[in-house]
């Protein structure tokens, strides 16, 4: 499936935007959120911290220069609209954020998907999935996995644990709302750290 995260990208700007808003009139961060989001006709909703670690066999993620891991949180009952996303780099470690850092999601059940991309131009990551669309999709993961639903209810958690298991597997076929691709991305994080020891 060919995704472009309008959400995410959405977000961020907003965010981006209410920050300066927030400088610049004397408002909190809080503050400026809220008015930003009242002046959109909408209310801020409530999130809780999703976060933990993803190993790949056990291990942290082997990954290249310009690879990453995307794990997107899709919606259980519709998992064809896109969901957050979060790029895992070397560490493996992830934190969701909706209005502030680590801040996280709105609760509900979720299907995590992961496909580990290489960064093309243009902030593309145009595929294939190197995992073998072992994990990118949410039909699939949710009848085989059971372990990537995730029912996000408060406190949150920021302990989560997913170990993908890769090595000597088949490659599995892409379904119609797999996620091995996409057409943007946020930026990542400027470098990929090598292992923190």
């Amino acid at each position: 499936m060919f995704l472009r995260p309008c959400s995410a990208i959405r977000g961020s700007s907003v965010l981006a935007a209410l920050l300066v808003a927030g400088c610049s009139s004397g408002q909190t961060t809080d503050q400026a959120i809220d008015k930003a989001l009242e002046n959109a006709g909408q209310k801020r909703e409530a999130v809780y911290p999703l976060a933990g670690k993803v190993t790949v066999d056990g291990m942290p993620p082997d990954l290249a220069e310009g690879e990453w891991i995307v794990m997107m949180l899709k919606d259980a009952a519709n998992p064809k609209p896109n969901g957050p996303i979060r790029l895992i780099s070397r560490s493996g470690e992830f934190a969701f954020e909706t209005f502030g850092k680590d801040d996280g999601v709105k609760a509900g059940t979720y299907i995590a998907t992961f496909s580990k991309l290489k960064r093309g131009q243009h902030k593309e990551y145009p595929g294939p999935d190197q995992f073998q669309n072992l994990y990118d999709d949410p039909d699939r993961n949710l009848k085989e996995y059971p372990e990537l639903k995730i029912d996000h209810q408060p406190p949150g958690q920021k302990d989560y644990a997913f170990d993908l298991k890769i090595a000597g597997r088949q490659a599995a076929a892409a379904g119609p709302n797999a996620v091995t691709h996409f057409s943007h991305l946020p930026n990542p994080p400027a470098t990929n750290p090598p292992d923190r020891k």
